[in-house]
Protein backbone atom coordinates (compact mmCIF):
# COMPACT_ATOMS: atom_id res chain seq x y z
CA UNK A 1 0.00 0.00 0.00
CA UNK A 2 1.30 3.58 -0.62
CA UNK A 3 1.16 5.91 1.75
CA UNK A 4 0.02 8.75 -0.14
CA UNK A 5 -3.27 6.43 -0.39
CA UNK A 6 -3.69 5.74 3.58
CA UNK A 7 -6.87 7.53 4.49
CA UNK A 8 -5.73 7.83 8.25
CA UNK A 9 -2.36 9.28 7.40
CA UNK A 10 -3.89 12.57 7.61
CA UNK A 11 -4.95 11.47 11.14
CA UNK A 12 -1.20 10.57 12.32
CA UNK A 13 -0.21 13.62 11.04
CA UNK A 14 -2.53 16.09 12.83
CA UNK A 15 -1.91 14.23 16.02
CA UNK A 16 1.78 13.88 15.42
CA UNK A 17 1.04 18.39 15.19
CA UNK A 18 -0.48 18.33 18.55
CA UNK A 19 2.05 16.36 19.95
CA UNK A 20 5.08 18.72 19.30
CA UNK A 21 3.29 21.47 20.09
CA UNK A 22 2.94 20.19 23.53
CA UNK A 23 6.60 19.39 23.90
CA UNK A 24 7.33 22.90 23.05
CA UNK A 25 4.86 24.16 25.94
CA UNK A 26 5.71 21.43 28.21
CA UNK A 27 9.20 20.53 27.59
CA UNK A 28 9.08 18.01 30.89
CA UNK A 29 6.88 15.90 29.16
CA UNK A 30 8.15 12.16 28.98
CA UNK A 31 7.10 9.74 26.40
CA UNK A 32 5.20 8.01 28.52
CA UNK A 33 2.98 10.55 29.75
CA UNK A 34 2.20 11.33 25.80
CA UNK A 35 1.48 7.33 25.59
CA UNK A 36 -0.98 7.54 28.67
CA UNK A 37 -2.93 11.19 27.24
CA UNK A 38 -3.23 9.40 24.18
CA UNK A 39 -4.95 6.43 25.28
CA UNK A 40 -6.82 8.89 27.59
CA UNK A 41 -7.50 10.51 24.45
CA UNK A 42 -8.95 7.57 22.86
CA UNK A 43 -11.33 7.23 25.76
CA UNK A 44 -12.36 10.75 25.67
CA UNK A 45 -13.48 10.57 22.20
CA UNK A 46 -15.66 7.07 22.75
CA UNK A 47 -17.39 9.61 25.80
CA UNK A 48 -17.99 12.44 22.68
CA UNK A 49 -19.35 10.20 20.79
CA UNK A 50 -21.67 8.24 24.13
CA UNK A 51 -19.81 5.34 24.62
CA UNK A 52 -17.05 4.01 27.09
CA UNK A 53 -19.34 5.89 29.83
CA UNK A 54 -17.43 3.35 32.49
CA UNK A 55 -14.18 4.37 31.84
CA UNK A 56 -12.20 7.60 33.20
CA UNK A 57 -10.15 10.05 31.52
CA UNK A 58 -7.48 11.25 33.83
CA UNK A 59 -7.47 14.81 35.22
CA UNK A 60 -3.73 14.71 34.94
CA UNK A 61 -3.13 18.78 33.67
CA UNK A 62 -0.09 17.72 31.69
CA UNK A 63 -1.84 15.23 29.54
CA UNK A 64 -5.24 18.02 28.85
CA UNK A 65 -3.70 19.70 25.87
CA UNK A 66 -2.96 16.10 24.16
CA UNK A 67 -6.62 14.76 25.37
CA UNK A 68 -8.60 18.43 24.04
CA UNK A 69 -5.93 18.12 20.43
CA UNK A 70 -7.52 14.52 19.90
CA UNK A 71 -10.91 14.76 20.70
CA UNK A 72 -10.69 17.81 18.51
CA UNK A 73 -9.09 16.07 15.35
CA UNK A 74 -12.09 13.39 16.59
CA UNK A 75 -14.80 15.32 16.22
CA UNK A 76 -13.80 17.39 12.94
CA UNK A 77 -13.41 13.42 11.25
CA UNK A 78 -16.54 12.86 12.49
CA UNK A 79 -18.22 15.96 10.68
CA UNK A 80 -16.29 15.08 7.77
CA UNK A 81 -17.86 12.03 6.93
CA UNK A 82 -21.25 13.33 8.27
CA UNK A 83 -21.10 16.31 6.04
CA UNK A 84 -18.73 15.52 3.69
CA UNK A 85 -15.89 17.43 3.07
Amino acid sequence: MNLNEDEHLEVCQSIEVGLCGQYELHPELTDAQCVFALENAKIAIKKEFGYAKTEQVTTMEQAQGIINWCVNIGLERAQKKIYGG
